[in-house]
């Protein structure tokens, strides 16, 4: 048995501990080359995105470029409607479609209940 382990340990002592050995990774990870290596990374994508923020911001300096932007934005938007228009007209027609078939069905089965009360039609007595 470990000599350092007490006899009824707490919760709040185990969370204690917990957060020590937590603290204690991460400064001996931060420390080591990997976590060299992470920082250098980090700092290098920073300054890549700063400087790309740089550049952009530079380009919309000019009204060509706000132009295009502007106009690339509006198409983008055009075609996202374009396609929500499609769908939802092909959603439309479908409902109508369904709607008319039902519909088409009734007829159908109210004819066949109208013939079985009535009997062959007159035409169908002089065919058979």
């Amino acid at each position: 048995m470990n000599e350092n382990k007490t006899p009824n340990p707490d919760f709040p002592s185990e969370i204690s501990e917990l957060g020590k050995k937590l603290i204690n990774i991460v400064q001996i990870t931060w420390n080591s080359e990997a976590g060299q290596k992470v920082r250098e990374d980090i700092k290098n994508s920073l300054d890549e995105l700063s400087v790309a923020a740089r550049q952009t911001a530079e380009e919309l300096k000019s009204p060509e470029a706000r132009s295009r932007l502007r106009s690339e934005a509006e198409e983008f938007i055009d075609q996202i409607e374009t396609r929500e228009l499609k769908s939802k007209a092909k959603e439309e027609l479908l409902d109508v479609l369904q709607a008319v078939n039902k519909e088409l069905e009734r007829a159908i089965q109210h004819l066949a209940n109208q013939k079985q009360r009535t009997g062959p039609s007159e035409t169908e007595e002089n065919d058979g």
